[in-house]
This record gives structure tokens, sequence and C-alpha cells, in this order.
């Protein structure tokens, strides 16, 4: 039987250790949980309103977006993967990346095309990973785990996936940028993560030499 959460050694008895255990795993839990996708549900290049309605991305902003996105997307992914590894499932170490790196392509196409629909996908399926998790308790035994972590080490991934998170994110964010900011935008059409915000312009109209960034999404 895999172990559950929570467990005392009567299991007749209720213990306030039980009771605090588990509050703090699902704190723990939600808390990163919600900042996955909370991270992953909106562009992630910073723009700058520097006319009404015109955003442009300054140069250091694209620089920090292309020095960040391999780290982040790496955070993701191992948080998806843990929690998989962790939960009582009968999924192999192959199919635990394919499910994460998939979950994290399809919030990040989302995010650059309905803030709606990527707050709902970014948001449900790490939520519900984790409270399947905390909430039955139930987990992979030991050798479960172990035998997980061997596979993974058997597993090994081809060239373009293992490039596929942070190129096809830069790849989306340059796709968004060009087609979705620069030109939809331009035309009054609603485009995730370039308005809704304020930035400042100078005197004239004339394009600022300092303007106030606004990060993209909420």
């Amino acid at each position: 039987m895999p172990p559950t959460l929570g467990e005392t050694v009567d299991p007749s008895i209720v213990g306030a250790t039980d009771i605090l255990a588990l509050a703090v795993l699902l704190i723990l839990g939600v808390v990163g949980a919600a900042g996955v996708y909370r991270a992953m549900q909106r562009p992630r290049l910073v723009l700058t309103e520097v006319a009404p309605g015109t955003w442009r991305a300054r140069r250091r902003d694209v620089v920090l977006y292309l020095v960040s996105i391999p780290f982040l997307v790496t955070a993701w992914d191992l948080f998806l993967v843990l929690v998989l590894v962790i939960g009582a499932n009968t999924l192999s170490a192959r199919q635990i990346m394919i499910v994460a790196s998939a979950v994290i392509v399809a919030v990040r196409v989302l995010a650059h095309v309905t803030r709606e629909l990527s707050h709902e996908l970014a948001k449900s399926i790490p939520l519900t990973l984790v409270t399947l998790v905390l909430i039955n308790g139930q987990l992979r035994s030991s050798d479960s785990v172990s035998s997980v972590l061997d596979d993974f080490a058997r597993t090994v991934e081809s060239g373009p996936a293992g490039w596929l998170l942070p190129v096809g994110d830069v790849v989306i964010t340059a796709c968004w940028y060009w087609v979705g900011v620069r030109w939809l935008a331009a035309r009054g059409r609603t485009v995730p993560g370039a308005a809704g915000a304020r930035g400042r312009t100078s005197a004239g109209g004339q394009e600022p030499g300092v303007s106030t960034s606004t990060r993209s999404g909420p």
C-alpha cells in the first residue's frame, strides 16, 4: 500500500500534528502551484508604452527575457515533474516528461493569445495535481519512486525535445510581439500584455527617453 499523508500510529485517533502537517503541506503546495501558474499565464517580455496605445520592448528587457526564460521554463518543468513523480500514478518517466512539457507549451501558447484560457489552464492543472496528491493523500511508495528515478536515468530526450521549451517560448514571444503587439494592437485589436496599463510619454507626443515599464499580463 502506498503511504498516506497524516497517518497516526493508531488510525482511529486524529492527532493535532496530523492536521498541522497536512495544513503546512497544503500551504506550501498551493503557494508553489500558484507561483508556477501565475508566472506561466502571461507574456514574460516586459513592454513599455512609448506613446498612447503604442508598446515597445526595450533592449534591456529583451536581454532580461532571453536570459531568464531558460531558468523559468526549467523551474516550471521541474515543479510539474516533481508533483507527478511523488503522486500515486502509473506514469512512466517518459510519460511524466511528455505531460509536464506539453502543459507548459499549451499554457505558453495560450498566454500570448487569450488571457482567459491561459489563466484557466495554467491554474487548473498545477493546482489539481497538488490537491490530488495532498487531499487524497496517496503517494508513490519509496520503491515506486526509486523505480521512476531509475527510469529517468534511462530516458533520453531528443535534441529538439530538449530545446523545445526555451526556444519555443522565444518563438512564441517573437510572434506575439511582431504580429500581435506591433501590428494587431496598432490596429485596435486586443492583445494580451499590450493593453490596460499606462506608460509615460514626453511633451509634444515624442517618444520619451524614460518611460514607465509595465510588465505584461495581470
